[in-house]
């Protein structure tokens, strides 16, 4: 077999015509701009929410407060005085969201759901307009549903 030569790199005194300080005041823009860098990473974002911001936000929680007693009699009277209630009224729009919680010992609800989502809520936003008697018509519709075979 013969032996391999090596051949020796040739390199240009003055690469590319670029001199030895302008190379180092290159080197060292590119180090100040790396540790520029790596500041920025290390601060946290600060963010700015500003007082209308705030003010919006608020606006468009609902409020969760009262239910009027007629209508949890009617839950009472309908499904049984076990199951929770909850209504909530946003301050903008016709309607008002009604959520039926049901007591897990009545809850119809297939072991996947029950898992992911922890309690069984059965909710429909009702229309002012339709008032006592869509309350009314949607209980009927949780207590029929209620009465359907659990789904294990």
């Amino acid at each position: 077999m013969a032996k391999k030569e090596k051949k020796e790199k040739v390199v240009p005194s003055q690469p590319n015509n670029v001199s030895e300080e302008r190379l180092d005041r290159m080197e060292k823009n590119v180090m100040a701009l790396t540790e520029l860098v790596a500041e920025a990473l290390k601060q946290k974002p600060v963010e700015k929410v500003s007082e209308k911001e705030k003010e919006l936000e608020q606006a468009a929680k609902p409020i969760e407060s009262y239910v009027p007693p007629e209508w949890r009699a009617l839950v009472d009277e309908i499904l049984g005085s076990e199951f929770g209630l909850n209504v909530s009224y946003p301050k903008t729009g016709g309607s008002f969201e009604f959520k039926v919680i049901v007591p897990m010992a009545k809850s119809n609800m297939g072991k996947a759901h029950r898992e992911f989502y922890k309690v069984d809520a059965r909710s429909r936003a009702i229309t002012y307009t339709e008032g006592v008697e869509g309350i009314k018509a949607f209980l009927l519709k949780v207590k029929k549903n209620l009465e359907t075979k659990k789904n294990d």
